[in-house]
Formats: C-alpha cells, sequence, structure tokens
C-alpha cells in the first residue's frame, strides 16, 4: 500500500480551498493545440478518474504521445480538484517531486488548466520520454497564466504492460522544448545462437555501440521507426521493442536476442 506525504495531500486539499473553479471549466485545451482523440479530429472528452487508478490513457494506443498526454491531461485535472490520491498514483514513484509540485499548484489558487500537443517521443534503451506543455490560467483575471511542461516516462515498450507515468513538472515557458534527453543507456542481449551482445546507447547522439566480446562491432545511426528501436550502420542492425530485439551483425543473418 503506498503511503501518500501528508503534506502533498494538505496542500492539494489546501490549493483548492472552498472557492468553486473558474467557469473555464475543466481541463481543457483553449490556447494550445490539443491531441485528437480519434481519427476524426474531435477532442478528446474528460471523464471520470478512479482515485484509485492512474488517469486514464483513453483511446489512444498507450505507447504514443497522445495517450501520454491524456495522463498529463487527468494529472492535472486531478491537481486542480484536490484530488490527492490520483494525483500521487500517476507519478512514476518519486513523492518528494510529486509534493513540490503539488505545492506549486496549490499557490495558484483556483485555476483551469490547458493542454497542449505533446512533444516528440525520446527513446532509449529501455525508457521512452515525451513532455507535454501546459498552461494554468487563474481565475484571478489580473494574474498571467502560468505556464510548463509535464514530463512522462513509459519503461520498455509493451502495449498494456507498461504506463506513461509523470517523470517531473516543470514551470516556466516551455512549450517548444522536448523531453529532457536520457543519459547514455547500455543493454547485454543474449541471442538465439548463444552469443552475447553489448550495446551503448548515446541518446543525445543517436547511436548505439554494439560490441561483442571486448571488440567493436560498429556504431548504428537511429532511425525513425513506427514502433520501438532500429539502429542501422557499419554493416550491422539493431531494432527492438521492450526487452526483444532482433540483431544482424556484419555478413550475418538476422537474430533473435533478448535484453538480460
Amino acid at each position: 500500500m503506498r503511503t501518500i506525504p501528508i503534506a502533498l495531500a494538505a496542500v492539494l486539499l489546501a490549493g483548492c480551498g472552498s472557492d468553486d473553479p473558474p467557469d473555464r471549466g475543466d481541463t481543457a485545451t483553449i490556447g494550445l493545440p490539443e491531441p485528437a482523440d480519434d481519427a476524426s479530429g474531435e477532442p478528446a472528452v474528460a471523464t471520470d478518474t478512479d482515485a484509485s487508478q492512474p488517469p486514464p490513457e483513453r483511446d489512444a494506443a498507450p505507447g504514443t504521445a497522445r495517450a501520454a498526454a491524456e495522463v498529463a491531461r487527468g494529472y492535472l485535472d486531478q491537481v486542480r480538484t484536490g484530488d490527492a490520491v490520483g494525483a500521487l498514483i500517476a507519478w512514476d514513484g518519486d513523492a518528494a517531486a510529486a509534493d513540490v509540485a503539488a505545492r506549486r499548484f496549490a499557490g495558484l489558487g483556483s485555476f483551469a488548466v490547458d493542454v497542449g500537443e505533446p512533444g516528440p517521443i525520446a527513446v532509449g534503451a529501455d525508457e521512452r520520454r515525451v513532455s507535454v506543455p501546459f498552461r494554468a490560467t487563474v481565475a484571478d483575471a489580473d494574474a498571467d497564466p502560468v505556464l510548463g511542461r509535464v514530463t512522462l516516462s513509459r519503461a520498455g515498450d509493451s502495449d498494456g504492460v507498461a504506463r506513461w507515468r509523470i517523470r517531473s513538472v516543470d514551470f516556466g515557458d516551455v512549450r517548444a522544448q522536448a523531453a529532457p534527453p536520457l543519459e547514455a543507456t547500455a543493454a547485454r542481449y543474449a541471442c538465439a545462437d548463444g552469443s552475447r551482445i553489448d550495446a551503448a546507447f548515446d541518446n543525445r547522439a543517436g547511436t548505439v555501440t554494439l560490441t561483442q566480446g571486448g571488440q567493436r562491432i560498429g556504431v548504428l545511426a537511429q532511425q525513425r521507426a513506427a514502433s520501438g528501436i532500429w539502429y542501422r550502420g557499419d554493416g550491422a542492425e539493431l531494432r527492438g521493442k521492450g526487452s526483444d530485439a532482433t540483431i544482424r551483425l556484419p555478413g550475418d543473418a538476422p537474430i533473435e536476442c533478448s535484453a538480460t
């Protein structure tokens, strides 16, 4: 059972106070583009959220940026309405960071939130990140809107298993910024032919260096993939989704591998 910091719950509830929210309504998209809920281009419709569960990803495919935007939207609405439990569950387990964000939102008093288009997904060996901009408009008409960004992460890439979780909330004009780049990550793959291949991902450079038995195989450049990860170069190729990967070494046929 998760322990909810007393400060977090108290601050969120106190932040909403007894004032009614502005007449502008729930979490909306007034001044920023809104991710479409489906191919028709109709905006997503807010629904009630079960406080015992993270914000729903609705109809968006779980691994997409649009699904991350829906989680961010649900979280912001939970903060706005004082749902301390639901807001905390939306985080990746960092209760201290969640508490800091809650205090900052509580300082706004009564407010409405606009959610914008998510940025591009940053892909690492075992994690994805994406940022969603927001604008909080407070009830005081003389106050300037507060801009910010919710950054979410998702372990692996297995639909229906991992969920987008909130990693950080930043305040300031960060609408044009992408998710903070992941630091370099590494993975070791055990392959069907009994071999072991090490992969060192440099997500800033968009490359992966493959080695086997201490010998460098090559440096592969990141490619645009419809799903998962894809790198190729120096006669080699790596495609992966979650912990599974297909690796082709120079001059060899592709082999199935799994990250250990």
